[in-house]
């Protein structure tokens, strides 16, 4: 399960580059307000799927998945409304949802295969 987890945690690192970039390119007023607060929120994503690669305890496991997850839906509203504030354009948006789906299934998954091993 840990090579499982290592691999979310790259495909999140991919994801942060391009969402860090995206972020950057919005016009001031945008990139620090809603722009910092979905910085913050990959950040918390990636330290905790960072944390759950060496995690032992199960509780704590479950803890860190959910926050990831719960970090991972609040980017996911940011990336739509970015869009639909016309901030980015639909193709940016397009590959955002793409690496925002990518992770959230797989952090779901992880979460699936920790309840599994009651």
């Amino acid at each position: 399960m840990e090579t499982n987890r290592i691999t979310a945690y790259t495909k999140w690192e991919d994801m942060a580059v391009y969402y860090s970039n995206v972020v950057e390119g919005l016009p001031k007023v945008a990139k620090f307000t809603i722009g910092e607060s979905l910085l913050n929120s990959l950040l918390e994503e990636g330290s905790c799927l960072q944390l759950a690669s060496v995690c032992k305890g199960k509780q704590k496991l479950l803890a860190l998945l959910d926050k990831a997850d719960g970090s991972n839906a609040r980017l996911v509203v940011g990336a739509r409304i970015l869009c639909r504030r016309k901030l980015i354009d639909e193709h940016k948006y397009g590959i955002l949802a793409q690496f925002l789906t990518e992770t959230g299934k797989l952090i779901g998954a992880f979460i699936k295969k920790a309840l599994g091993a009651v």
